[in-house]
């Protein structure tokens, strides 16, 4: 899973995964809730995160801007 910052760093990234045989590789994550939550915290504009997962159905990242909160849902297949 890749997160991109775009043209403005992203602030407080949270990344909720849910799907089925979950697994990631990275120590900011933890379950909660029968779902993955990773508190990825800053990406600098124009960078990106890879977040190594398996079994994903289901993304939310939560982040924040300087305009304010954003939150964005993906579905994969």
């Amino acid at each position: 899973m890749r997160f991109e910052a775009g043209k403005l760093d992203a602030s407080s990234v949270k990344l909720t995964l849910s799907g089925v045989g979950l697994a990631v590789n990275d120590a900011r994550c933890a379950a909660a809730e029968g779902k993955l939550v990773c508190q990825i915290g800053t990406v600098k504009a124009g960078a990106g995160y890879v977040l190594p997962a398996r079994g994903v159905l289901v993304v939310e990242a939560e982040y924040s801007r300087p305009d304010g909160p954003t939150v964005y849902r993906l579905a994969t297949d």
